[in-house]
């Protein structure tokens, strides 16, 4: 009677969120490639409960109504987030109900077991516009001055205003593409999900993604500054894209491996 019950919950939680899941992929296949971790974030989490499948097992199945309560909260966030256009609040709505069908059919000791897997969804779904913004112009207007404190350091012409870094032979806009938004997003993820599968010390938790936010700013500053030395060197008058994506790339790699060496070195510290 319980598994009938759960798949004819999971069969309404579909079709209730169906809706949702084109735009969802859209926006990790978005040519801004921002979200494109998106991917990865359900089986990540997938991961995770199955890692813990033997200490979930010894949990004791206790039906909760308090669940009902979460389950309705969930759904009173969507119907007001869907009346109002909110994309990141409908789909966070969908990750409140996931909680609550856990909660009401397995209990709060279930709940507990399972509450960073479920919130680590979060991660996949698209910040609202205006905190996009918010963020990519403060990650702008910070990695502009120290940019082009490397350049003049390095011998290159440069003059800055704002966010644009001009040189000699073209404008460098440091644009919100240019910001380092897709690594932070990248390496936030990564050092939450090493830290939680690698690391039971919450501090070391803490140290890694605080590490990753660092190694999102420090590494795009560099990307861009490899960017510009092609520039100048070459002397062209555009940026190439070949490059841009290829540095790019370079980043993200560069950081996942920077973030294991880090759990690594944490872990040999008691």
């Amino acid at each position: 009677m319980k598994h009938v019950q759960l798949i004819i919950t999971a069969i309404f939680f579909i079709i209730l969120y169906f809706p949702l899941y084109a735009p969802l992929a859209r926006d990790w296949m978005a040519q801004t490639q921002n979200y494109s971790h998106g991917f990865l974030i359900p089986f990540i989490s997938l991961f995770f409960l199955w890692n813990k499948k033997e200490e979930l097992k010894k949990v004791p199945i206790s039906p909760s109504g308090t669940g009902i309560l979460i389950i309705l909260a969930g759904l009173l966030l969507y119907l007001v987030a869907k009346a109002g256009y909110q994309f990141f609040f409908q789909c966070l709505s969908m990750v409140v109900v996931i909680f609550g069908i856990i909660y009401a059919q397995a209990g709060v000791g279930m709940a507990k077991k399972t509450a960073f897997a479920v919130c680590y969804l979060i991660l996949m779904i698209p910040l609202p516009t205006i905190l996009y913004n918010m963020i990519t112009f403060h990650l702008r207007m910070f990695i502009a001055k120290p940019i082009y404190f490397i350049l003049k350091l390095l011998g290159i012409s440069a003059t800055m205003q704002g966010n644009v870094i001009t040189l000699p032979t073209c404008p460098m806009v440091i644009s919100s593409a240019c910001s380092g938004f897709r690594g932070l997003m990248v390496f936030t993820a990564a050092s939450l999900a090493i830290g939680y599968i690698f690391h039971k010390s919450i501090k070391k938790r803490v140290i890694l993604f605080v590490s990753a936010m660092a190694l999102a700013v420090l590494l795009n500053i560099l990307r861009i500054v490899s960017i510009a030395l092609v520039i100048d060197i070459w002397e062209l008058d555009n940026i190439p894209g070949a490059i841009d994506s290829r540095a790019g790339y370079s980043v993200l790699i560069i950081g996942v491996v920077a973030l294991f060496a880090i759990s690594d070195f944490l872990e040999k510290i008691k």
